[in-house]
Parts: C-alpha cells; structure tokens; sequence
C-alpha cells in the first residue's frame, strides 16, 4: 500500500517525511508506521465526533482535515482505549501493538520536541505491551536417539559427534557452526 499524500493531514505528512529522510527508517517500516496513526487518527476521530460513531468500517473515516488541536487532548487513557480496540476488535497479537506503541510514541514526540505543535507528549507513560515468551523446543530422549541412530551421510561419524554436542550441550547453532576443532580442548 503506498502512502495516500492527497488523504493525510499536513503535520502527519511532515511526520513522515522526517522519519523517512531524518531518521533513514527503512520503507517497510515508514508504510508501517503510517498505516498504525493513520488508523489510531481515525479511531481517535470515530471516539470523539458524534458523526462518525456509527461508522463500523475505520477506512470510511477522513483524517484530511484534521487538526493538530484534536491531538493536544488525546489523554493516556486515549491511547490504552486505543491499544484495547485493536486487540480486541482487530486482534493484534503483542508485537503488532508493540510496534503501534513505537509508531505513537515517534509520532507524539515528533510532534511535541521538534515541531512544538502540541504541549505535552500523552505517551510519555505509554508501556509496551509484554511480549509472551515461547517455551524452547525440545526433542525426548526417544527422538534424539532416533535422530542419531538415523545419519545417513559421507561422515557419520563427525555428524554423530556434532549431533551429540549439540543436543547435550544446548549450545545454539550459530555456536556450533562457528565451532572449530581448534576450539575443542
């Protein structure tokens, strides 16, 4: 999706510009980082105007005309209400609304330090939403014997041996692979 010029207002499209040429944010993450305000400034608009509370539809909602004066007001709350909405109406997992908070607090600082366009940073006490850790992978004992008895290769020996070091030493296998035998003590 490109960057729709002719439908953003003028601070947004400043915003953009500085983190494009400014800051050298790769594009994948500008595109992203539109597409993240420009929907917390439509839901923001949807909240707070009368004639667009029964829009279902975000996408239907005009930011053009609207003014850095509806951003002097937006409250922590604002933000949280707005975290709340797109986890669970739009069910964004925690680094899909990590990275929205990352784009808010960019955009709000922006606008706040550098352009003065608005007092105060509403973000400044915005957290990042904790992220769930996975649990390691692991291989049963069964498993692991089937793997090693299971080597089909020039060098089954040396294959063996780089297979028990690393299923008993749980090294990652970026360490293995830089392992050389000079290494080996």
């Amino acid at each position: 999706m490109e960057i729709d010029r002719k439908q953003c207002p003028d601070f947004f499209l400043d915003y953009i510009l500085y983190i494009t040429v400014t800051k050298s944010l790769s594009s994948r993450t500008v595109q992203e980082y539109y597409l993240d305000i420009r929907l917390f400034l439509k839901y923001l608009r949807m909240m707070r105007e009368s004639q667009f509370q029964d829009i279902n539809d975000l996408q239907q909602i005009p930011i053009k005309d609207m003014s850095v004066s509806a951003l002097q007001s937006v409250t922590l709350q604002d933000l949280y209400n707005y975290l709340y909405y797109v986890t669970e109406e739009r069910e964004n997992h925690d680094r899909a609304r990590g990275r929205k908070v990352s784009a808010l607090r960019s955009f709000f600082r922006y606008l706040c330090q550098h352009q003065k366009l608005i007092s105060q940073d509403p973000t400044e006490q915005l957290e990042l939403p904790s992220p769930k850790k996975a649990l390691p992978r692991y291989l049963t004992l069964e498993q692991s014997q089937q793997l090693l008895q299971s080597l089909n290769s020039a060098y089954p020996e040396r294959d063996y041996c780089i297979l028990t070091l690393f299923l008993n030493c749980g090294i990652r296998l970026s360490e293995l692979v830089g392992l050389n035998l000079s290494d080996i003590n």
